[in-house]
């Protein structure tokens, strides 16, 4: 499907229409079903009935807030990963059985394959498992999102919170300073 397609489905679906939703269900359950399970697999034992809860609840959330994509900002695609991996990471903060230690996810784990540094990876699985996360506000929740978890660019970033590309330079350091401080890494 063209970004130009989904972005036609997407408002179709927030005007009522169950056929939209059908087609980017059909199209996007694999896609979402990937990042959840990329997600969920560093902390939930029973990965198949948690993945379950959370692919339920994305394609609730899309259908309820459907109307909050705005095509102008970016591509349907990038709005719908940040819809399941926020999700998803609100699931794991309420998991309460640990599979994986802090001390043996450095450079493993989802963030194996980011462009981040070691260090950082492992301060991103903390947050994944809820230690610092909840001491982040929305937006700092969202740029981490958009740059651990998806592993976006700048410009890419920029676009999507519609803000300069110097401005997301400038909260990428300021998160990752916070995130070290705050870990006791600084």
């Amino acid at each position: 499907m063209n970004p130009g397609e989904d972005a036609r489905l997407a408002a179709a679906m927030a005007s009522g229409s169950h056929s939209a939703f059908d087609i980017l269900y059909q199209h996007y359950e694999g896609h979402v079903s990937k990042i959840v399970h990329r997600i969920l697999r560093v902390k939930c034992v029973d990965l198949t009935d948690h993945a379950k809860q959370v692919k339920q609840d994305v394609w609730i959330k899309l259908w309820q807030r459907a109307d909050k994509y705005d095509k102008a900002k970016g591509e349907f695609v990038p709005w719908l990963n940040v819809l399941v991996k926020n999700l998803a990471i609100e699931h794991i903060r309420k998991c309460d059985t640990r599979t994986t230690s802090i001390e043996n996810t450095e450079g493993t784990g989802i963030l194996g394959s980011l462009p981040v540094e070691s260090g950082e990876a492992r301060l991103f699985n903390r947050i994944l498992l809820g230690e610092l996360w909840d001491r982040f506000d929305e937006q700092e929740r969202t740029f981490a999102t958009l740059y651990f978890i998806e592993g976006l660019n700048d410009r890419e970033i920029a676009r999507i919170l519609d803000i300069q590309e110097n401005l997301v330079r400038v909260r990428r350091y300021r998160l990752v300073h916070r995130l070290r401080k705050l870990a006791g890494l600084e």
